[in-house]
């Protein structure tokens, strides 16, 4: 695999975030973000990549933000194209989230253009998390998205992605769970 692509490692962030009228800020809040996020061979071609994220925020934190997470990872909305994929983007919002996020990442053709590797993977994945209020029960449901990336990893630098995610959602004013479906074009893989 290349660089981009990274095919063993499991590092570990951290982040501490506060915002406060002392600094300038209209509100004061603080939050901590956990990550974990990693891949590991398979044999082959084939590698397992996962993401988890664990994020809580404590105190006026104004509703405009409570549909982002701030950590050292990729990913700070919830929903759309890196995390919970399958979801509108900005659909959930809470004090809390749990995530987590796998892929299983199958390089299907390698060849070379003008001396350069290039690779095609396919990508079957799932992402699913909960996300809540302190002052509320927490949701019945998990959300869930899954589907199936396509990539091209050119030159040893740059992924390119299309996934295909479905998920179901659920509406508080009628609680009957809706498919929905996006088509997600895309640099980077999504962790």
């Amino acid at each position: 695999m290349t660089r981009s692509t990274p095919t063993r490692a499991w590092p570990r962030t951290s982040a501490f975030r506060v915002s406060s009228p002392w600094i300038g800020s209209d509100w004061a809040y603080q939050g901590v973000n956990l990550g974990l996020r990693g891949a590991v061979p398979l044999g082959g071609r084939v590698v397992w990549a996962s993401n988890l994220i664990v994020d809580a925020r404590f105190g006026e934190e104004p509703f405009f933000t409570m549909s982002t997470f701030a950590g050292l990872s990729r990913g700070g909305v919830l929903g759309g194209r890196w995390t919970l994929r399958g979801l509108p983007e900005e659909r959930l919002r809470g004090d809390g989230v749990a995530l987590t996020q796998h892929e299983l990442r199958v390089t299907v053709i390698e060849h070379t253009v003008r001396g350069a590797p290039w690779a095609w993977s396919l990508a079957p994945f799932v992402d699913v998390g909960q996300v809540w209020l302190w002052d509320a029960p927490p949701p019945e449901t998990l959300a869930i998205g899954a589907g199936l990336g396509l990539r091209l990893v050119a030159k040893e630098l740059l992924v390119l992605r299309v996934d295909v995610a479905r998920s179901v959602d659920t509406y508080a004013e009628a609680p009957t769970r809706r498919p929905s479906t996006q088509v997600l074009v895309l640099s980077e893989h999504p962790f």
